[in-house]
């Protein structure tokens, strides 16, 4: 204690006599003693700062790129890539914030209303750490649906003829004496004439809202497709396809508001879609047929014009496949049964009318945005579309409702 009394009586001493230097470096010595009491901890408490700082960046590119995950899935759901009965969609792994992202996707519900569980998972590499999420989807409407009835249209449907299936209708159903008759629902927005001519057991039924209605495709939807399917870097030049000098027709792109027309010269010959057709412009015109008869086979390809489709009766059709415009659709070919198969075609008008008056009973779906007219000398029959022999898009058109639950493993 005496030491301690005198030391300090020494540091006074000096202090008191102005030595100035010796003051300097008793504050250095103190902030010294300080300093070694405070900064290590404050470095300690650094340290954990930054590790935790990087283990929340780490798990906010895992939350991220795991969502990233779902809505790959989604997209893939939206376009027709689902699970197929009990089997998952395990779809392609990716990398997002360099984490591995895997996707998975189940089928947790019927066909009716079919609804999905997709489990996203993001990891980190080099560590054990990942973050998962998985997201429920439901979705009450498909593009498939246009092809479960006989006819289906957004407006009217004028039937003069027998029709042996359903019908779906978002304005007003006419079924006009004497040869108009339908062996099937009819289901319809606005009103019937002629319920009398739906022959029993079948009726119709009056809906405030259908989802085929509601939510209607866009052009857009088939352009994509059907434009992935064709080389539109190297248009097809000429505007007359002569099927008296080819037996197969390629898939094919014509420019923008080019006419196209394919007919025959001889009579009698065949000829066969190996590809998609594609017309493009809105003001393009697809005739097929003239001046002689020939068969189209159709062999499960589409004609796609974003115009207007005619085809008129020296063209035969047979085979199954689809024939769309955006535009209009004047349908009056001779129908082929092969009698091999149950051949199965669609008609369709995305945004304009479809004038059915073909010769010959015609199997498939017709559907149209603004009218649908079925002319007498056709009887028109549904049958069961398989998907897989169809080139159409299987789109899921309505809102997909989702929710998702999100957890973490740690490292």
């Amino acid at each position: 204690m005496n030491r301690m009394a005198g030391r300090a009586r020494g540091v006074l001493t000096h202090l008191t006599r102005g030595e100035a230097g010796y003051g300097t470096l008793t504050t250095v010595l103190i902030l010294l003693i300080l300093g070694a009491l405070i900064i290590t901890p404050i470095l300690a408490f650094m340290g954990v700062g930054l590790k935790a700082g990087q283990t929340h960046e780490r798990r906010t590119d895992e939350l991220y790129a795991a969502d990233a995950g779902v809505n790959y899935a989604l997209w893939h759901i939206r376009s027709g890539q689902v699970p197929e009965g009990d089997s998952p969609l395990v779809l392609d792994e990716f990398i997002m914030n360099d984490k591995v992202v895997s996707v998975t996707v189940y089928k947790v519900s019927g066909d009716d209303e079919p609804a999905y569980r997709i489990v996203s998972i993001a990891s980190s590499n080099n560590t054990d750490s990942s973050t998962t999420v998985e997201s429920y989807v439901s979705i009450a409407y498909c593009t498939t649906s246009l092809l479960e009835a006989a006819i289906t249209s957004h407006d009217n449907v004028f039937i003069k003829d027998y029709v042996e299936g359903d019908v779906i209708c978002g304005g007003t159903v006419d079924i006009q004496p004497a040869s108009g008759w339908v062996e099937g629902y009819v289901k319809y927005v606005i009103g019937i004439d002629g319920e009398e001519r739906i022959i029993p057991p079948y009726f119709a039924t009056q809906e405030e809202t259908i989802p085929e209605m509601e939510y209607w495709p866009e052009a857009d939807i088939f352009r994509q497709l059907y434009r992935s399917q064709v080389n539109v870097a190297e248009p097809y030049p000429f505007g007359i396809i002569d099927v008296a000098f080819t037996d197969e027709i390629p898939a094919l792109y014509r420019d923008i508001d080019q006419d196209l027309l394919i007919k025959s010269s001889v009579e009698g010959v065949e000829t066969k879609l190996m590809g998609t057709v594609y017309v493009a412009g809105e003001n393009s015109l697809l005739t097929i047929g003239g001046p002689k008869d020939f068969t189209l086979d159709l062999d499960k390809n589409t004609i796609f014009c974003e115009g207007e489709i005619r085809i008129d009766e020296s063209c035969i059709i047979k085979g199954t496949g689809a024939i769309i415009a955006v535009g209009d659709v004047f349908f009056g070919p001779q129908m082929l049964t092969t009698g091999e198969e149950e051949d199965y075609v669609i008609i369709m008008s995305i945004e304009g009318f479809t004038d059915m008056h073909p010769n010959g009973d015609f199997n498939g779906s017709v559907v149209g945005n603004t009218d649908v007219e079925l002319y007498p000398g056709c009887t028109l029959t549904w049958l069961a579309p398989n998907p897989g022999e169809l080139n159409f898009p299987m789109y899921n058109a309505a809102e997909i409702n989702t929710y998702n639950i999100y957890y973490y493993v740690p490292d």
